[in-house]
């Protein structure tokens, strides 16, 4: 619970995007536990406000920063469109 988490969506129309995060194709709503977690009945549980707009992709994990950019500690990513 300690290391960041990293949150990136992907919309299903890049132009829902803010005009800054269009470039990278994904909304960057990275979080620390301490900010948005809880522990419920012995589980951790995260709950995130999501952008209005519609949703291609989610793309989640945790990292911690090390000098050598091997920072990764998991990931995964789930496509909500074919």
């Amino acid at each position: 619970m300690a290391s960041r988490f990293f949150l990136h969506l992907r919309p299903v129309d890049i132009n829902d995007l803010p005009s800054y995060r269009q470039e990278h194709g994904f909304d960057n709503l990275d979080f620390s536990f301490e900010q948005h977690g809880l522990l419920s009945g012995g589980r951790c549980l995260a709950r995130v406000a999501l952008p209005e707009y519609a949703i291609a992709a989610i793309r989640t994990g945790q990292y911690v920063p090390v000098a050598d950019g091997s920072n990764q500690l998991w990931d995964g990513e789930i496509s909500l469109v074919e």
